[in-house]
């Protein structure tokens, strides 16, 4: 009865942003637009995999006075420079700063388009983009940092969990928090891909994610629906049960 309650008051937190989220653009027939509030958009790319899986991968946009900050890029060059084009006409004003939360192909695909643009980059070290980090990019690198990027966007690194490198976004005053590929939607049947997870940082990770945000109205995993904060709880159970089935491993 008391999850229930929790669950029914964090429904209830969200209903200004949910009334938002019907609004889905079309950019093409492969990337998306859905608003989650008055300034933050979510970006969807539908990307096939080789084996024909077609899996969709969300990033945000949020318009921060004079900024506008780019999370995550598209899964795809042509997908990136949509999104920044759609942008410019939407908002009125270019993309100038971008987190990439970590340096897997979902997040950073679009990477060549953001350099061609001059976006100022925040990540976690250089290991993130390899030989193509510069000294000029904002790097956090230490657990437990957090960053201001633009008015009420805050960048944030809980160590590893996903990926060594997985940061996290915290949005205020819409208290929406972009968990990114460290966090599950509420139809993941697991963790996903797992190559270069740490199941027991994860656990951590996650643990001070819900320390240091401990209500936020909207969480926005890497795949999938958002949905309230009971998805990081969700999380937890999976690196549970993915932890057992490890230690029962022969």
């Amino acid at each position: 009865m008391k999850r229930l309650f929790m669950i029914v008051a964090l429904l209830t937190l969200m209903l200004p942003l949910a009334g938002h989220s019907e609004t889905t653009m079309a950019l093409g027939p492969d990337v998306t637009v859905t608003q989650l509030s008055d300034r933050v958009w979510m970006h969807t790319t539908r990307h096939v995999l080789e084996n024909g899986q077609i899996i969709p991968s969300n990033g945000l946009i949020v318009a921060a006075g004079e900024d506008v900050v780019l999370v995550d890029t598209p899964w795809g060059i042509p997908q990136t420079r949509a999104v920044l084009d759609w942008t410019t006409r939407t908002i009125g004003r270019t993309v100038n700063r971008a987190v990439l939360t970590h340096g897997h192909e979902d997040r950073i695909a679009g990477l060549p388009v953001l350099r061609s643009e001059g976006i100022e980059l925040f990540y976690a070290a250089r290991a993130t983009l390899g030989a193509a980090a510069r000294e000029g990019d904002v790097w956090l690198q230490d657990t437990g940092t957090r960053i201001p990027v633009a008015d009420g966007v805050e960048v944030f690194y809980p160590g590893a969990a996903h990926t060594p490198d997985n940061l996290m976004v915290w949005i205020s005053p819409e208290a929406v928090l972009f968990g990114g590929c460290a966090v599950r939607a509420d139809a993941a049947t697991g963790l996903g891909n797992t190559a270069d997870a740490d199941l027991q940082a994860w656990w951590r990770a996650i643990h001070y994610v819900l320390t240091r945000y401990p209500e936020p109205r909207l969480v926005v995993p890497g795949h999938g629906d958002p949905g309230p904060a009971e998805l990081l709880v969700l999380t937890r159970g999976h690196i549970a049960r993915a932890e057992d089935a490890a230690r029962d491993a022969p």
